[in-house]
């Protein structure tokens, strides 16, 4: 099974009635840049374990850009006819 498949396999098991879905991402941290923020604010939690920060920042990018997958995801989905995740992050 491809794993686009499994994935809504798994969203049907996992999300039978639709709720809220929040991704939780442990890399370098998460910038809060418009695909992020706009039109709402999806960045619900932050955690700076290094440095002890409180707001969102990424000091090196590369959480910023593993986020964004899951972002491209959700446009992706919605531009084939598939109905958005609507992820918190």
């Amino acid at each position: 099974m491809l794993l686009k498949q499994r994935l809504f396999a798994a969203e049907k098991i996992f999300r039978p009635n639709k709720a809220p879905l929040a991704i939780a991402f442990l890399d370098t941290g998460i910038s809060p840049v418009a695909d992020f923020t706009h039109p709402q604010n999806r960045i619900i939690a932050f955690l700076d374990l290094v440095d002890g920060k409180t707001a969102p920042y990424d000091d090196n990018g590369h959480g910023t850009h593993v986020t964004g997958f899951s972002r491209k995801r959700e446009k992706t989905s919605f531009r084939e006819g598939r109905r958005s995740l609507g992820s918190s992050i």
